[in-house]
């Protein structure tokens, strides 16, 4: 969790970083980017703020239970590395 934390706040520093940059610059390039990281790390705050709460509560309950919902199985992405 702390990680997904973490990655809103860098989301919002690189749209800083990015904006400053686009300001110095002013091309058509850096304005699609500011643009594109602005979007992403607004939809990504608002998106993390709104599901935090229920995650995170839906995590405890399957650690303390020891049973995974069935519905979570359905859906069950696992990455494998090389």
């Amino acid at each position: 969790m702390h990680l997904a934390n973490g990655g809103k706040y860098f989301a919002a520093m690189v749209a800083v970083v990015v904006s400053l940059t686009y300001h110095n610059y002013r091309t058509n390039g850096w304005m699609a980017i500011f643009i594109i990281s602005s979007t992403l790390a607004t939809t990504y705050q608002l998106y993390w703020d709104f599901i935090v709460d229920d995650l995170l509560a839906a995590f405890q309950e399957m650690f303390n239970t020891g049973i995974m919902p069935q519905k979570w199985k359905e859906g069950l992405i696992c990455l494998i590395p090389k």
